[in-house]
């Protein structure tokens, strides 16, 4: 499954600033697949705040293009150049900030040698507390939602490392639903499967777990109601997932919030284990 967002008003946000291990060498990973091919789109965004910069350093995901905050919260990496497509896409940034190496693949392959660099300069990023929104940005501290997503959101997930080129492809290539939660599995920091709701099924208020450290995203489908659906996606299979040790006592916890709410159940069956 994936979530469906209008480009309008709809998006997930979590406002309670989490430390997501984005510091100075991590990977971040998006698929989605847009229903135009719309530049300047928001796919996700670490931050509280990426259009008005502050003091907090973050990353954000449209589909044109990485950005990249540095510790003062001043703008770090810009690239452009990613191809808008209508179908799935990957796209996988990775951060070293020891050697100010910023690289973007999409579906697979590295394409940063041919990407504009409206911004490159070299700084550093700190693993401080930030917010994150799915499908729009933000400006001030997130009282407005910008640059709503048009289209699927099926996954997002973030490590700790840096992934080789070979490790992305990997991942780009494998196709498999909950794949992340195996791929360089103790490193990995969050993984959003985003499959809460059935093909259909409407999504307003559901809260998206982290399978990682259970917390949540919140799904708001804005004032017209007409996106933020579940959707079914042709491009995944599903496979049981193996957790890692650190992520199984979180998910305990967040089964007993979740057996509680209207999505009761969501947690039963899955395969558990030590990664």
């Amino acid at each position: 499954m994936s979530v469906l967002l209008d480009g309008t008003d709809d998006c997930l946000s979590q406002e309670t600033a989490q430390t997501w291990g984005i510091a100075d060498a991590w990977t971040v990973y998006v698929r989605y697949k847009q229903d135009a091919a719309t530049t300047s789109k928001a796919v996700m965004q670490i931050s509280n705040d990426m259009a008005a910069p502050g003091t907090s350093s973050g990353i954000k995901f449209i589909t044109n293009g990485v950005l990249l905050l540095n510790t003062s919260g001043a703008n770090l990496k810009f690239y452009t150049g990613l191809t808008l497509s209508t179908n799935w896409t990957t796209v996988v940034a990775t951060w070293d900030g020891a050697t100010n190496t910023f690289t973007v693949y999409q579906d697979g392959v590295d394409i940063t040698a041919g990407m504009a660099k409206v911004v490159d300069n070299a700084g550093t990023m700190a693993n401080s507390s930030r917010d994150m929104y799915v499908g729009c940005s933000t400006n001030d501290s997130g009282s407005t939602k910008l640059e709503h997503f048009n289209g699927q959101i099926s996954e997002v997930a973030a490590w700790n490392i840096i992934m080789t080129a070979d490790e992305v492809a990997a991942l780009d290539a494998s196709n498999l639903k909950h794949f992340p939660l195996n791929h360089r599995a103790n490193n990995c920091q969050f993984y959003f499967p985003l499959n809460e709701v059935a093909d259909g099924v409407s999504a307003d208020g559901v809260i998206f777990r982290d399978l990682i450290t259970g917390s949540f995203i919140t799904g708001d489908d804005g004032a017209n109601n007409t996106g933020l659906t579940g959707a079914a996606e042709e491009e995944l299979s599903y496979q049981p997932y193996i957790m890692t040790p650190q992520s199984i006592a979180a998910v305990a916890a967040a089964q007993v919030i979740a057996e509680r709410g209207p999505f009761r159940g969501i947690n039963r069956g899955i395969r558990r284990g030590a990664a």
